[in-house]
């Protein structure tokens, strides 16, 4: 009804579904298509709903933004999108991802009860997010090292998690393991500030938020060699085997026992991470607007 009573120049799905009923030209934001590339990591009833929207939307659309080049292979390989279709557009980070003043910080990490120095993860606990090998990679880690630091996960109940839990009793990891639950977006900035290291196992992201995040924080990051993580990371993080516990474990080691490989770290991650601001994303949106007005206006 909205649609027909406005009779909009252009309509913009933000996540991979236009509406039907319209008219006007569509563009259409696809963030990753992990339903298909791990449809067994997915519930039934959702990934069938975005399988078959996203499919139709994209076909529908005058132009698909992905918001990494390794999204938009997949819209090629997957979905048969044509290159000239798609538009690259990354995400942005939003202004309050930055370093913060480190009393400060020491100030928030006393109220909120977070130990003096952590391991952080960011990620909804389902299974493309590889909890079990950074377990597996955490207890490595605790076994090489002097004084281990605790392991803080922060993220909601996706679904098909009930195995992350066990594997921490399994481990023998209880009490050295702590789950925060949902972390409010106030929050986050904060916790990335507050972190050792920030480590990202993901096995698959379509942009890879919490990575930039952590960047534009200047929190030296370890993630993957997978999907578009080495496109955000750039040369600002260590980018290993998702799978290669013991690589991951000796990287924490070695990356807590240097501190100029830290500081250096910390410098390229706040370079690396003004790619990714929102304003640029938002001109660049605007870009694709105007092409498609011109476009059906000829």
């Amino acid at each position: 009804l909205l649609l027909a009573r406005e009779r909009p120049a252009l309509v913009h799905g933000l996540a991979y579904a236009l509406p039907r009923l319209s008219r006007a030209p569509g563009v259409v934001t696809v963030h990753d298509l992990s339903f298909l590339r791990f449809p067994e990591a997915f519930p039934a009833a959702n990934r069938l709903y975005l399988s078959r929207v996203t499919a139709a939307s994209c076909r529908r659309a005058r132009r698909v933004i992905a918001v990494s080049q390794a999204t938009a292979a997949d819209l090629t390989a997957l979905l048969a999108i044509p290159p000239a279709k798609i538009e690259v557009i990354p995400n942005g980070v939003d202004a309050s991802f930055r370093p913060h003043d480190p009393a400060a910080v020491a100030e928030m990490r006393r109220q909120q009860g977070w130990p003096p120095a952590f391991l952080l993860t960011v990620g909804t606990l389902e299974p493309r997010k590889n909890h079990l090998v950074l377990l597996e990679a955490y207890a490595r880690y605790r076994a090489m090292a002097a004084q281990p630091l605790p392991l803080l996960i922060a993220g909601g109940k996706g679904w098909y998690y009930e195995t992350i839990f066990a594997r921490v009793a399994d481990l023998g990891l209880t009490g050295h393991v702590h789950f925060l639950g949902f972390v409010p977006a106030a929050l986050l900035p904060w916790l990335y500030n507050a972190a050792a290291l920030f480590l990202y196992p993901s096995r698959y992201e379509g942009f890879g938020l919490p990575v930039a995040e952590a960047l534009a924080c200047a929190t030296p990051t370890i993630t993957t060699t997978a999907s578009s993580l080495p496109e955000v990371a750039g040369a600002a993080a260590l980018t290993l085997d998702p799978d290669d516990s013991l690589a991951w474990a000796h990287a924490m080691i070695t990356l807590l026992a240097d501190p100029e490989r830290q500081t250096a770290l910390r410098q390229a991650g706040l370079n690396q991470a003004q790619r990714f601001r929102w304003p640029q994303a938002a001109a660049a949106t605007a870009r694709v607007y105007q092409r498609i007005l011109e476009e059906t206006h000829v």
